[in-house]
């Protein structure tokens, strides 16, 4: 909506500037063709986002240079209120939260990120103990961890696709897309 943005799944070459300095990773999910991209004017940066009913959904924080994101910030919140919606930031760090308090939004937690140092990780210990139960229990189930080289995904595929038709027949639910990702 609006003609400040770009239509879902044509990314123009300043988005794909700014997705090349990149340091977050999820700036690539711009890629599934999901989302709308609404460019700073100077289009050093950019906010993707979802509208969902009434909701203007920005995927994580403003990319690109930070001079812009104030100004792109309340751009895409006065193209939200034009169209009779409402902007929302998920999956926001806290050095943004200021930005978002200043443009008149309030904060919410949904839940979040942990960061792993997988090197020193071990489910050893009285702290750990549901987890190796839990781990017990899948491997009794027959579940099994793997990491596929790039090789052997393509002939890996077919069995994935049928786990995952599976999951979300069972759960009654649709691929996720937005944030997560499809199949595909």
């Amino acid at each position: 909506p609006g003609d400040a943005a770009e239509a879902p799944g044509s990314l123009p070459p300043e988005v794909e500037a700014v997705l090349a300095t990149s340091d977050r990773a999820h700036a690539s999910l711009v890629y599934l063709g999901d989302k709308h991209v609404l460019q700073s004017k100077s289009r050093r940066a950019f906010i993707m986002y979802g509208v969902e009913r009434r909701s203007w959904v920005s995927l994580g924080d403003p990319l690109g240079d930070p001079a812009e994101h104030d100004e792109l910030l309340w751009r895409f919140r006065k193209l939200a209120f034009r169209y009779g919606g409402w902007p929302v930031f998920y999956q926001v760090r806290p050095p943004f939260l200021p930005l978002y308090i200043d443009a008149g939004l309030t904060a919410t937690k949904l839940g979040e990120e942990a960061y792993v140092p997988l090197d020193a990780f071990s489910v050893e210990g009285g702290k750990r103990r549901n987890l190796r139960r839990t781990v017990r229990k899948v491997e009794e189930e027959g579940a099994t961890f793997e990491i596929l080289s790039p090789d052997a995904v393509g002939s890996a595929l077919p069995e994935l696709r049928q786990i995952s038709d599976a999951w979300l027949e069972e759960k009654k639910a649709r691929e996720k897309g937005f944030s997560l990702g499809f199949f595909r």
